[in-house]
């Protein structure tokens, strides 16, 4: 019996960080020396006379083997933009139309070649003519044509730079001479050589990710934002905000720009202002700009628009690479932005659909109303989306409050309408007499049902999948609400998307001022589907913008007194004022009774008798003789 004892080499691959180095080397390079030249020497046409072949069909080849990165396109990607830098495909018939006049016209002379006739040979001074082609007569990198050519290839794990352009020259059978005046073996790279290889071949997705699709492939569906950058505008300028997946809390002062993220955070998910367009900082000079991407299941890509001053507009983004899935703005004002990417594909409107509070209760040509809804969805048989209605407004009650629920429509006097109530302890109360605050969480449930039943109608009609990921903003969470319900709403804001559908992802972003808010997060919070970002002043006058670690402070005063409020004590201004005035004297050497009896009488006034400050101070004071 024979043992056979194999050993396996370990493998590697050219990095993403060397191919992106490598692209920017060469895309100045004419296009004909990566496409007809090398597919020209893969097929050894000979030199001084010809074969019968056909140029288009090896070109074709050439370019399917190298340069069409996208499975889902068709097109090729333009590595060399010599005499366009916009371009950034070339279309599946170039191999045919551009590249075949390229061939017959600039670089005719280094073929034989009869118009007409598939013959087709080098010209015995084509390497000559091909060196007076070159770009400013710098001779090709063979190093990172090779990178370019090899991204996929696998490499021995002992592999050097040097042998990347030794299979380039193997691979393509290039000539003595060509290595001569044609390639430069010399290696110009900001790369070190602990770089230049990875573990993985680098993913198609990463090559092309800061950049636009293929014209024919269709914008991915389902995206939520992953990044919205902002220079030149708002109150913080540059601005970075870098959403997580699921939960995302904006805190800061008034004034400082929450609204702001929120409305620009819509725009960039739907591609219209739900209010008036952002306007640029003219303190600033720079252009200004707004980056954003709408990540589907397989990221997304980064998109800008840049303000035209001539104009005084924004320019029009590329074609979208992602569509966001659907969305729901409640907006500081009462009134609502909603989208449903289906009512665009089935030519409806634009998809963005804006509602003051009238429309949202009263209705308008778009919507029927909540409180007409409300009594039509109630008086169904099969009670839907009723039923989703009452699990919403059930999950979006405060604990320590009874749960709402839904009674039987009433009229009321002056109203022809048969007006929805809610159950109380006291007896049911018609929609249009309850409080504030359960009239902000009535509409923000029904406008959630309300986007999602119309989703599911208008998909069905059209034939489309329904949306499998939802974004919902809110700016002020808290508006109207008493504590008890700001320390519910978030945790049950999360669970609503469940009642919806078992495979719908929520991705929220609210704005809020509340300790309550943000002490309800922490038993939600999770730091790999979760972010906190907060606003606030410098010193400098400047207003920054950043992403806070989450800590758990537990007590509402502890949150108060965190970064996140910075409030030196969780008292009233007085209170405040009087303990530093007892924390300095505390810090004397030489402090008078009078003053300590001062300061005693003072804290009377403003502190309660279970205040924890009272020990201390009551320990201080005897010590200098003034009982309390």
């Amino acid at each position: 019996m024979q043992l056979y004892n194999y050993q396996f080499t370990e493998m590697k691959y050219i990095s993403g960080l060397q191919i992106k180095e490598s692209l920017l080397k060469i895309e100045s390079i004419n296009q004909f020396f990566g496409f007809t030249f090398l597919a020209g020497k893969s097929a050894q046409l000979p030199v001084g006379e010809t074969v019968s072949i056909s140029l288009d069909s090896i070109n074709q080849q050439h370019l399917e083997g190298y340069y069409r990165i996208d499975p889902r396109s068709q097109y090729y990607f333009r590595v060399f933009k010599y005499n366009n830098t916009e371009h950034l495909w070339l279309r599946p018939d170039y191999s045919g139309k551009g590249l075949q006049k390229l061939n017959t016209t600039t670089f005719k002379p280094a073929f034989i070649h009869t118009p007409g006739s598939r013959d087709w040979g080098w010209d015995s001074n084509y390497v000559r003519f091909l060196q007076s082609k070159l770009n400013n007569n710098e001779p090709i990198s063979a190093f990172h044509m090779a990178v370019w050519l090899f991204r996929n290839k696998p490499f021995d794990s002992l592999a050097t730079r040097e042998n990347i352009i030794e299979a380039f020259f193997t691979e393509f059978n290039i000539s003595t001479e060509e290595k001569k005046l044609l390639f430069t073996t010399e290696v110009n790279t900001a790369i070190d050589t602990s770089d230049v290889f990875a573990e993985e071949p680098v993913s198609w997705e990463e090559i092309i990710r800061d950049i636009n699709f293929a014209p024919d492939v269709e914008p991915a569906n389902g995206g939520i934002l992953s990044l919205l950058e902002m220079d030149g505008i708002g109150p913080v300028t540059p601005l970075l905000f870098e959403p997580a997946s699921r939960l995302n809390i904006i805190t800061g002062d008034n004034g400082l720009g929450k609204t702001f993220i929120l409305e620009t955070a819509w725009w960039a998910l739907t591609g219209t202002w739900a209010g008036i367009a952002a306007y640029p900082n003219r303190q600033h000079s720079k252009v200004p700009k707004i980056k954003y991407s709408i990540a589907g299941k397989n990221g997304g890509k980064v998109q800008s628009v840049t303000y035209s001053q001539k104009e005084n507009a924004w320019s029009q983004p590329d074609k979208r690479s992602t569509i966001s899935g659907l969305v729901v703005y409640a907006r500081v004002d009462g009134s609502f932005a909603v989208w449903d990417p289906a009512a665009v594909e089935g030519n409806l409107d634009n998809g963005a659909v804006i509602f003051d509070k009238s429309d949202v209760w009263d209705g308008n040509y778009r919507i029927e109303g909540l409180v007409r809804d409300w009594t039509k969805w109630q008086d169904k048989p099969e009670k839907y989306p009723f039923n989703i209605f009452e699990k919403v407004i059930a999950k979006m009650s405060p604990p320590e409050m009874a749960t709402l629920r839904t009674g039987q429509p009433v009229r009321i006097l002056g109203d022809r309408r048969e007006i929805p109530t809610l159950v109380h302890t006291y007896g049911d109360v018609p929609i249009v007499h309850e409080s504030a605050g359960i009239k902000r969480i009535i509409t923000l449930a029904y406008l959630i049902v309300w986007v999602w039943n119309e989703h599911k109608i208008i998909s069905s009609q059209f034939g489309k999948k329904m949306e499998k990921r939802m974004v919902i903003l809110i700016d002020e969470l808290e508006a109207h609400l008493h504590p008890k319900w700001q320390r519910a709403i978030l945790p049950a804001l999360l669970d609503v998307a469940k009642i919806l559908s078992a495979d719908l992802e929520l991705q929220l972003i609210v704005a809020s001022h509340s300790p309550l808010v943000l002490a309800s997060s922490e038993a939600v919070f999770n730091i790999e589907t979760d972010k906190l970002f907060h606003l606030e002043t410098k010193q400098n006058g400047k207003i920054s913008f950043k992403n806070l670690d989450f800590v758990k402070y537990g007590h509402i005063n502890s949150w108060l007194e965190s970064d996140v409020f910075d409030l030196k004590e969780a008292r009233s201004n007085d209170s405040q004022i009087v303990l530093r005035r007892a924390i300095e004297i505390q810090k004397k050497e030489n402090a008078s009774v009078d003053e300590i009896r001062e300061i005693t009488n003072d804290l009377l006034e403003v502190l309660s008798t279970e205040d924890k400050f009272w020990n201390r101070w009551i320990f201080y004071a005897k010590k200098h003789g003034i009982e309390v």
